[in-house]
Parts: structure tokens; sequence; C-alpha cells
């Protein structure tokens, strides 16, 4: 799970899942999203830092996914890896961090 705080009071501001045992997170070049990825579920949480609006991207079943990256330009591009399959997955999202 992902939370936010108020850093100076320490008050709990929100929170959202990121599935059952989470192997990573990464954060996009300009800091408004933050994604992490599900071991267990197979599925990638994608966190808008502005709006606090989430959403989840399912992966086929079976995945396992272990490692996430965010490429560093404007584009709006994740690299995961998946463990079962062996191969690097790349989704595209739109400007909304819609796929």
């Amino acid at each position: 799970e992902i939370r936010w705080y108020n850093p100076k009071t320490m008050k709990l501001l929100g929170k959202v899942s990121t599935g059952k045992n989470p192997r990573g997170m990464a954060q996009s070049a300009d800091g408004r999203y933050l994604a992490a990825v599900s071991f267990d579920e197979g599925s990638i949480s994608l966190l808008n830092t502005q709006t606090h609006e989430d959403q989840t991207v399912e992966m086929p079943t079976g995945s396992r996914l272990v490692g996430i990256a965010m490429h560093p330009g404007p584009d709006l591009r994740i690299y995961v890896t998946d463990w079962t399959k062996n191969k690097l997955i790349i989704l595209e999202l739109d400007s909304h961090g819609n796929t």
C-alpha cells in the first residue's frame, strides 16, 4: 500500500492499494505518477501524485512482476519485467495515465 502524509503533522492524507506482495516502485520524470508492481496479483498500480487518482492495470493471468522502471523522458512509458514468462512488458500511457 502507498500512503502519503502531511510532513508537519504526520497526519495520514490518503492511501491506495499496491496489490499483494509489491516488488518495486518507479516515479515518472516529472514526478506526476508513481507506479508499483504486485508479484502475487500480476498487476501494476498507478497513482497520480497530484490528483491522488489511482488505477490498476491487470497483466495476463500467471504474470509475476518483479521489476519496474519509467521512461526518463516526457513520454509516459512503464517498463515491467515478468519473472515467470521471462519477458519485458512495455506500457504506453496517454497524458492522463490511461493505457
